[in-house]
């Protein structure tokens, strides 16, 4: 056909095979006749791969062909990892517009967005907070992706949806991964994505990062030709040889536009960035860990084989960088001074189950009178504790039924930086056991603030020796100073509203430099949504948990 191009790349040259009518332009972009081959060959770059993309194709490299093409996977990636040369531009300039969106996006938001949207594989290094979510969203949105990956921590399988409902306007149909095995999880997200391209909406497809790279669903990624793929949390891939970074590390060739979220990029070491690289852009630190390791790394130990120290770290953060937008909660000048994110922590089965019928039997009194608000606060005391996976049996003995907080705790002490000052509120005794046994098992110094002890010094202050301080939220009161941290997790909250106030007041006060995330572990389906929605509303909490008031967002 008189406008076909063919495309194919060999370990030295791009090949392109091409109509008589293209010869001038060909030839001006560095282009060699072959006349063996009767095509153009082209050095193999990511720069000449961009400069062949901008001859034939419109902005949407994907969709929509100036003309019919071939074009192998090879040279899709190569054109897919190029950067241009005003990228960086977007990174500082304060006179960007917003990007199409219902929301309004704040400034460092804005030099995300076009960044990401200039940049075919883009770190987004952005704190906790910051609204690094949005941005994805938004790029996703206008970049006009038919087929988007969201690979994710089980947690927040639920706010993507939410993030999607909230920023964009267009009808994107969303598969949430959350069946039971395998198997059903890969069958409806097939129906779903049939589904999708029926009604002619784009599809996105949300799984958790331990399922992601399991059978079967493992071979309906690779074999589905992705538009966008963003790695949420991925940092959480640091380990080079673990299942979730070898999966991806297999899915870096994929024709796609690639984005990673994170707030700690090195949580650890500076060696934690070449697994998550090596999905986002192998070429920029290679494919071979024991290579980069012995470059950035100093070598000692037994045999000269631990890392001992690290070197050529002024290299390793401008190359971390020529791909990547940092914005630290304090550099972000336009965020409000508390920011509120909520962590959803679902209960296995069996402990739902449990859970359900006790909650069952508590709104059949309630509609039967037998339970008022005079006398719900004891039996709502029951059902909240089995959110933080403890039941109390009938002879008052405390039996664990389910660790779904405890794991989520430990998840969220992966994602902020090593050795950040933590404070953890709990309501119970038993939380504060588990969090305390989460701190000790990584190494890290627990303190508490609770009924059976104090930790604080005596300014009543958040002592420098302690890393995370677990905090019982009626003791957590007026003269508690914690303004050391910055972060605080909501393990497990009370029902006074008093209560929650002081202790959200006990970081930002006077005193507090930085500004404050407040991190919400809610048990779907149970109690924990509904006292949060009434504490944010400021409403009685009795009296919404019996008419059932959930959060608006849910």
């Amino acid at each position: 056909m008189a406008n076909t191009i063919q495309i194919t790349t060999a370990e030295k040259y791009i090949k392109v095979l091409s109509p008589f009518a293209y010869k001038d332009r060909l030839k001006a972009i560095g282009g060699r006749w072959n006349p063996a081959g009767r095509n153009w060959l082209f050095p193999r770059t990511h720069g000449m791969a961009a400069k062949i993309y901008k001859m034939f194709y419109t902005a949407d490299f994907y969709t929509t062909p100036k003309i019919d093409y071939k074009a192998d996977d090879e040279f899709r990636w190569l054109v897919a990892s190029g950067k241009p040369d005003d990228a960086d531009e977007f990174k500082t300039r304060v006179d960007l517009p917003d990007p199409p969106s219902k929301t309004t996006a704040w400034d460092h938001q804005r030099q995300a967005y076009w960044y990401a949207a200039s940049m075919p594989s883009t770190m987004l290094a952005m704190d906790m907070g910051t609204g690094k979510s949005k941005v994805a969203v938004d790029v996703v949105s206008n970049m006009d992706s038919r087929l988007t990956l969201i690979l994710c921590p089980k947690s927040v399988i639920n706010v993507w949806p939410r993030e999607f409902a909230a920023h964009s306007d267009k009808p994107f149909d969303i598969f949430r991964a959350t069946q039971a095995s395998g198997v059903k999880k890969e069958k409806a997200a097939r129906e779903a994505m049939t589904l999708a391209h029926v009604k002619k909406r784009p599809f996105v497809c949300v799984i958790n990062h331990e399922a992601s790279w399991r059978e079967p669903f493992d071979k309906f990624i690779h074999e589905t030709e992705w538009h966008c793929i963003i790695v949420d949390e991925s940092h959480r891939a640091k380990a080079p040889k673990g299942k979730f970074a070898t999966f991806l590390a297999s899915l870096a060739h994929k024709p796609a536009r690639k984005l990673m979220l994170t707030g700690t990029p090195m949580p650890h070491s500076p060696l934690d960035i070449f697994a998550q690289y090596k999905f986002l852009e192998p070429a920029i630190f290679g494919t071979s860990y024991f290579r980069f390791k012995t470059h950035y790394g100093i070598m000692g130990g037994f045999q000269n084989k631990a890392v001992v120290g690290f070197q050529h770290q002024d290299e390793l953060h401008d190359k971390l960088y020529s791909i990547a937008y940092r914005v630290t909660k304090e550099e972000a000048l336009d965020l409000p001074e508390e920011i509120d994110t909520r962590r959803d922590c679902p209960m296995d089965a069996a402990a739902l189950k449990l859970y359900a019928d006790i909650e069952s039997d508590f709104y059949a009194q309630v509609g039967t009178g037998e339970v008022t608000a005079s006398n719900a606060l004891s039996q709502m005391l029951h059902l909240q504790r089995i959110t933080s996976g403890w039941l109390t049996t009938d002879d008052g003995v405390l039996t664990k039924v389910s660790d779904h907080k405890r794991l989520e705790f430990d998840a969220i002490l992966d994602d902020l930086p090593e050795k950040e000052p933590l404070v953890v509120f709990a309501r119970f005794r038993a939380d504060l056991d588990d969090i305390r046994k989460t701190a000790v098992d990584r190494g890290l110094a627990y303190g508490e603030v609770s009924g059976r002890q104090n930790d604080l010094t005596d300014r009543a202050e958040y002592p420098e020796d302690v890393d995370v301080m677990g905090v019982q939220i009626q003791a957590g009161g007026v003269g508690v100073d914690l303004t050391r941290a910055s972060y605080a997790v909501y393990y497990s909250c009370g029902f006074s509203l008093g209560d929650y106030l002081q202790s959200r007041s006990r970081l930002h006060r006077p005193g507090q430099v930085n500004k404050v995330t407040f991190i919400h572990l809610t048990t779907p389906g149970t109690i924990d949504p509904m006292i949060y929605a009434a504490l944010r509303r400021r409403r009685n909490l009795v009296e919404a948990v019996l008419k059932k008031e959930l959060p608006d967002d849910s």
